[in-house]
């Protein structure tokens, strides 16, 4: 393993350890983790990337699935 590897994996192993949400072995844990990071701008609650994770873990994939749905109009309101 590339020095990178080792320090993200135990960057993931201490979130993991200091809070795991339930989960019941890192791999699960690993998705949400995902999730949350990759999602940080969007301010989401933990409830609510909980509630996009589909799939289990430990199979090979990051399955969260978040619809972001921004509506624009031109339209003067008064």
């Amino acid at each position: 393993m590339t020095n990178t590897q080792v320090l993200l994996k135990d960057l993931i192993q201490l979130e993991y350890e200091d809070d795991c949400n339930g989960f019941a072995t890192i791999e699960d844990f690993f998705e949400f983790f995902s999730a949350k990071t990759v999602l940080k701008s969007y301010t989401l609650s933990d409830e609510e990337i909980l509630q996009g994770i589909k799939g289990s873990g430990n199979d090979g994939a990051v399955t969260p699935y978040l619809f972001f749905v921004t509506v624009y109009s031109s339209k003067k309101i008064f």
